[in-house]
């Protein structure tokens, strides 16, 4: 190979690490321009497990303390967890009772006595079957009303600029408070929402949710938290979607991780085909 050979040789491999290099610079700038967007669409160069903050360790030690009845049997039956200790035993009704038909037997005065004797009558009428017993109606009187539900003590949700993440319990709690506590979302497909999700549940996919961002919009101004799942594990349209809320606005995300496999482990509702109207 003579010198011009090498020359030649020499600026090709030039050229081509030129091209490479450019290449690369490109790539860079489209990635880093992407992850800049929103919702963001570029590829992290060093994939790290996202740390989110977490909604039990942001409350006071005061909100979540143990009641005498929680969790699902709190909402099975609120008001007999307001009643313990507080309903009349069934000797203080018996003694009501009694007290009740005390004044309606004891009257018999000479007065009333011809008004009873009739001469039809072989034996004398007894005072106890003219006169009625109100029994039921003294212990309805007397008796303790009940007093109001007890209410579910709810997690208070501050508002951050990024995804909060809650635990089933915490979940759980909202959803025993009914919608105007929380709006459950669920970010995965229609026909994976179709096949099972929580009940109650609101069908947004994340995708969908992507390609036409005003199905966010009924979710602004709820004044109320939002909790958002998926599947759980690896899944990260959860995580996706909420990102997306937060950047359209939306406050107070919460990302459920755990997602549907451990709500449906733990044996709480869940309903199946497409109720949930799309957003």
């Amino acid at each position: 190979m003579d010198e011009r050979d090498r020359e030649g040789t020499a600026a090709t491999l030039r050229a081509a690490a030129l091209i490479v290099i450019v290449g690369i610079v490109l790539g860079l700038a489209f990635n880093a321009v992407g992850l800049a967007g929103r919702p963001p669409r570029g590829l992290p160069w060093i994939r790290q497990p996202e740390r989110m903050p977490s909604l039990e360790d942001l409350q006071p030690a005061s909100v979540l303390a143990p009641s005498g009845m929680s969790g699902w049997l709190a909402g099975l039956d609120p008001v007999g967890a307001a009643w313990a200790g507080t309903a009349p035993s069934r000797a203080t009704v018996a003694d009501t009772a009694r007290a009740a038909r005390k004044p309606a037997v004891k009257p018999a005065t000479k007065a009333a006595k011809p008004a009873v004797t009739k001469k039809t009558t072989k034996a004398p009428v007894s005072v106890a079957r003219i006169q009625p017993q109100p029994v039921r109606p003294a212990i309805q009187k007397t008796g303790t009303p009940p007093p109001p539900a007890v209410a579910i003590p709810l997690p208070v949700v501050p508002d951050l600029d990024q995804p909060i993440e809650v635990k089933l319990a915490n979940v759980k709690r909202f959803f025993d408070a009914g919608p105007t506590a929380a709006v459950i979302v669920d970010a995965r497909e229609s026909e994976e929402y179709a096949a099972a999700h929580i009940a109650g549940a609101i069908s947004l996919p994340y995708e969908a949710a992507i390609e036409k961002p005003e199905r966010l919009a009924p979710f602004k101004n709820l004044g109320r938290p939002i909790i958002v799942y998926c599947d759980g594990g690896d899944c990260e349209v959860s995580k996706d979607l909420a990102k997306s809320m937060l950047a359209e606005g939306i406050r107070k995300v919460l990302v459920f991780t755990d997602g549907l496999p451990a709500w449906k482990s733990a044996g709480y509702p869940v309903e199946t085909g497409a109720t949930g109207a799309q957003r």
